[in-house]
């Protein structure tokens, strides 16, 4: 009776123990956990912090390292990617993103974009939403500024010299507006998702009666499209569309 006492006590002071970390803490003891190759138990420790809200760039990328190791690929995938929506231009990522999708069972051609979206999508990853933001608000107190300074000056020159420069900061203005709304609704989406159960035949509709389309494996990123009940519409990289149920996948 007195070991079964000891050892509920001991198990409570550990509970209170891990309870008291700090997410600091817990985050160093992570990565010590990594360093160590316990991998799994890292994996737990990192998945504790980003449950309880820390989402991080390095919560979210070191996660998906602790799974990679695990060999748990999907989980990976989902980790890496939502890091990536962080820094998208971050290149340990990306290149991380490309190894593990090697090791999944689709290989998927991706259709090639047009020159220009791609140059538009490369362009507004360079910084974060929240970056694009605080350059918009600083380009229009400097064009406010400029604004100004042509009604208070008296010299021509002057006047035409800041006329200039406030329509160029206008123009940059609203380049960077641009920027900021397709930064917002990229993010804003969550149409991004990674297929979680092991294997999946895509319908033709949202009812298990419908035709089979194409089969999908865990680990495969799709763009839900739509969604009618527990029902969602996936596409793939190469624009095949099917659906499938939502628990079969996690949202990035």
């Amino acid at each position: 009776m007195k070991k079964l006492i000891l050892i509920v006590l001991i198990t409570i002071l550990s509970e209170i123990s891990v309870f008291s970390q700090t997410p600091q803490e817990r985050y160093a003891e992570a990565l010590k956990s990594y360093s160590e190759e316990n991998y799994a138990t890292a994996a737990e420790q990192l998945q504790y912090l980003y449950n309880e809200g820390y989402t991080n760039f390095e919560v979210c990328y070191n996660l998906g390292n602790a799974y990679y190791k695990t060999k748990d690929v999907a989980s990976a995938i989902l980790y890496y990617e939502r890091a990536k929506q962080i820094k998208p231009n971050n290149n340990d990522v990306n290149h991380n993103i490309e190894v593990a999708n090697k090791l999944t069972i689709d290989k998927i051609e991706t259709i090639p974009e047009m020159f220009y979206t791609r140059w538009w999508n490369s362009f507004t990853y360079i910084f974060t939403p929240k970056t694009w933001i605080i350059i918009n608000v600083v380009l229009l107190g400097l064009f406010l500024l400029v604004i100004s300074s042509i009604i208070l000056s008296k010299k021509v020159y002057r006047k035409k010299v800041c006329i200039w420069i406030s329509l160029v900061l206008l123009l940059l203005f609203i380049v960077i507006t641009c920027v900021c709304v397709t930064c917002n609704a990229k993010y804003d989406k969550n149409d991004q998702a990674i297929v979680f159960t092991q294997t999946r035949v895509a319908k033709s509709s949202p009812t298990e009666s419908s035709i089979d389309l194409f089969v999908v494996h865990r680990g495969t990123k799709v763009r839900i499209n739509d969604k009618v009940g527990d029902w969602i519409e996936i596409v793939l990289s190469n624009g095949k569309q099917g659906w499938i149920k939502e628990a079969d996948v996690q949202i990035i």
